[in-house]
């Protein structure tokens, strides 16, 4: 049996001997040091069970999707820490959820990082509405590892851990299957899913890549490559974003950026054709995702986000740049939507629906908004659309294994299945064209950003990383 169990077992009886009032003297981390933290949905369900003991019992070590976006969520938001793997081979020592793709281990040192590995752990453990531990009940914890010591879900309280591994450079994370599988409510619930990782990219002329991202401060973070191919650093944007971003561009030089705030309404900052950068300005509305941005004429902005039932929520600028009200287009989206326009008054949103799939819905020019329609899929973010010519989509997710995961319409109407494109992304892509046949994909991995683009001839490069997004 591996160390892992033993020491499980060896703990059980500690915990006895120990007594409760003990047991409870090891709950040290009732307060987490002045760091960020992830961001916490918005749930109206109640928290799920506390996960019961249900140790590996078959071998099968590819890496379950609740892990894999935990563990994406963490590296994302602690950028100095790592991974030490999800899998391990049935044949690698004794019994370990590790070989059934459920456990974690997040590489992390008691001696220099304490603070943060606590920051995460509070996180999970806090008490919310009156609940106990509810985020930890939320993704199907099982139990905990770290620094000599052991929470478990099963029994919740701290006890001393005194396996042969002590558990000072990584912390144990171990699921539940069902947390293991997306089974939980941090992933089925009707929640806020706003996601603080999304990217967002524009292009207003040949070349042209303007790159946005909410960075660590939580201000908006632009990065730009110019006609001549070079990149310039990143730069900050200000403002105070609880959300990912959106970006299009309808003219030489004009940008539109769009976020959420801290009261979950929308935001609007303008780049002019003259380079200088406008203010945040409050656009009203209760976003519960990352907003989505089309123009389909100078002048002309469509935006979108998700509402806290699920529906789709819109409210346009017309060219004249009088706004009007929000407007509930129906739907039950799980991810945040994504837009595109390819013709003059004509609109595609996608979103991923709640089995994981592709939902699509469309304006078209003297017809109206139709319905709401299955493209198919397993996603597990939300989509990216980008548009070449009429008629032309490109869709783009991240599957379960991290991968992008690509969809296109062709001129005719016809849908291809999905293509398999590579990468590691740990948030959902972001896309744009500047020319016809050119498409640039964009993701963050583990906090740095990534980049993918298909060239005018029709053949994909591979991905470039680049620096950390600050």
């Amino acid at each position: 049996m591996s160390t892992e169990y033993l020491s499980r077992r060896r703990v059980l009886g500690a915990a006895a001997i120990l007594g409760a009032g003990a047991t409870t003297g090891l709950n040290l981390l009732t307060a987490g040091p002045a760091l960020a933290a992830p961001p916490v949905p918005t749930f109206t369900e109640p928290p799920d069970p506390y996960a019961n003991y249900d140790p590996q019992n078959t071998c099968d070590p590819d890496a379950k999707p609740g892990v894999v976006d935990f563990r994406d969520l963490v590296l994302d938001t602690y950028r100095s820490t790592g991974d030490f793997g999800i899998s391990r081979a049935c044949g690698d020592g004794g019994q370990s959820e590790h070989k059934e793709g459920r456990a974690w281990d997040w590489r992390v040192s008691a001696a220099s990082q304490h603070g943060i590995a606590d920051n995460l752990i509070h996180w999970l453990l806090a008490t919310r509405d009156g609940r106990p531990h509810a985020l930890a009940r939320r993704l199907g914890i099982m139990y905990i590892i770290w620094d000599r010591r052991m929470w478990r879900a099963y029994d919740p309280g701290w006890t001393p851990y005194d396996g042969s591994n002590p558990h000072t450079d990584h912390v144990h994370f171990s699921f539940s299957w069902a947390g293991a599988r997306k089974r939980t409510t941090w992933w089925t619930a009707r929640r806020d899913v706003v996601n603080g990782n999304n990217l967002a990219v524009a292009s207003w002329g040949a070349r042209r890549l303007d790159v946005f991202a909410r960075g660590s401060g939580g201000g908006l973070v632009h990065k730009v490559r110019n006609e001549n191919d070079t990149w310039s650093d990143w730069i900050h944007r200000g403002g105070e974003l609880t959300s990912g971003v959106g970006a299009v561009s309808w003219g030489d030089g004009r940008i539109d950026v769009f976020a959420r705030n801290n009261g979950g309404g929308l935001i609007h900052k303008v780049r002019s054709a003259n380079d200088s950068w406008g203010d945040w300005i409050s656009r009203g509305g209760e976003l519960n995702s990352v907003p989505a941005a089309a123009s389909w004429t100078d002048g002309r902005l469509d935006v979108f986000a998700r509402n806290n039932n699920g529906g789709l929520m819109h409210k346009a600028r017309s060219t004249a740049g009088d706004w009007g009200d929000w407007i509930n287009r129906g739907g039950d989206l799980a991810s945040a939507p994504a837009a595109v326009s390819w013709g003059d008054g004509r609109i595609d949103v996608f979103a991923r629906g709640p089995g994981d799939g592709l939902l699509h819905k469309m304006r078209v020019p003297g017809q109206g908004w139709g319905d709401w329609l299955s493209r198919g899929g397993d996603l597990t973010s939300a989509p990216t659309v980008a548009s070449w010519t009429d008629g032309r989509l490109d869709v783009f997710a991240r599957n379960t294994n991290g991968a992008l995961m690509h969809k296109a319409r062709t001129t005719g109407g016809d849908w291809s299945d999905w293509t398999n494109r590579g990468g590691d992304l740990s948030s959902a892509p972001a896309a744009v064209s500047w020319g016809d046949g050119r498409i640039d994909v964009f993701a963050r991995s583990n906090g740095r950003l990534i980049h993918k683009y298909r060239a005018t001839n029709g053949d994909w490069h591979g991905w470039f990383t680049g620096a950390e997004i600050p």
